[in-house]
């Protein structure tokens, strides 16, 4: 798992309602948004290109969090000397 960046606790009360949250620095690198009830996972909806997060919610505790998704780096080159692109 990649290393997380943010980690949010959210109590709500009262009846149900929508976390909406907004991303500032989605321009820098992608990122993973996760929300979590009793290790449960919620449902959550991107909108413009992921930089507004909804999660429809209940009363309760919630855990909200933001972290950039693994990614691998490959390296590789040709050095034949009779090889030309």
């Amino acid at each position: 798992m990649a290393p997380i960046r943010h980690v949010f606790a959210i109590q709500t009360t009262g009846g149900g309602g929508t976390l909406l949250l907004t991303l500032l620095m989605i321009d820098v690198s992608p990122v993973t948004v996760e929300v979590e009830s009793d290790c449960i996972g919620i449902p959550v909806t991107e909108h413009g290109n992921g930089r507004r997060i909804e999660a429809p919610l209940q009363p309760g505790t919630y855990r909200v969090r933001v972290y950039e998704p693994p990614r691998s780096v490959v390296i590789s080159w040709d050095a034949c000397p009779g090889c030309d692109l």
